[in-house]
C-alpha cells in the first residue's frame, strides 16, 4: 500500500559531488539554515536510492548523466541538479 510522505534530506552542495537519498519525487532543492537540502515526495518505507549530482552552471556535462530536477540560487551561483540514470 502506497503511504506517501514528505521528507527533508541533507544535498551536498559541491559541484561534481553526489548525495544518495531515497527513491522518490524531488519537489524543492533549497538552501535551510546554510545548508542545501533536498524535499523529496517518497514512500513512507522506501529503501530503493537515487543519486542526486550537483553541477555547476558553465561546467561540463555527461550525456550519461541523467535527468535535469531543478536548478538553485546560492548567492552569485547557479546550481544544476541531476538524477542520475541506472546506466550511469
Amino acid at each position: 500500500m502506497y503511504a506517501p510522505v514528505i521528507y527533508k534530506y541533507p544535498l551536498v552542495d559541491q559541484a561534481g559531488n553526489e548525495s544518495l537519498i531515497p527513491e522518490g519525487k524531488v519537489l524543492r532543492v533549497a538552501k535551510q539554515d546554510g545548508a542545501f537540502m533536498v524535499w523529496v515526495l517518497q514512500e513512507a518505507d522506501e529503501c530503493r536510492k537515487q543519486k542526486l549530482r550537483v553541477v555547476g552552471t558553465g561546467r561540463i556535462i555527461d550525456p550519461k548523466l541523467g535527468e535535469h530536477v531543478t536548478s538553485v540560487e546560492d548567492g552569485p551561483y547557479i546550481w544544476h541538479i541531476f538524477k542520475e540514470s541506472d546506466s550511469s
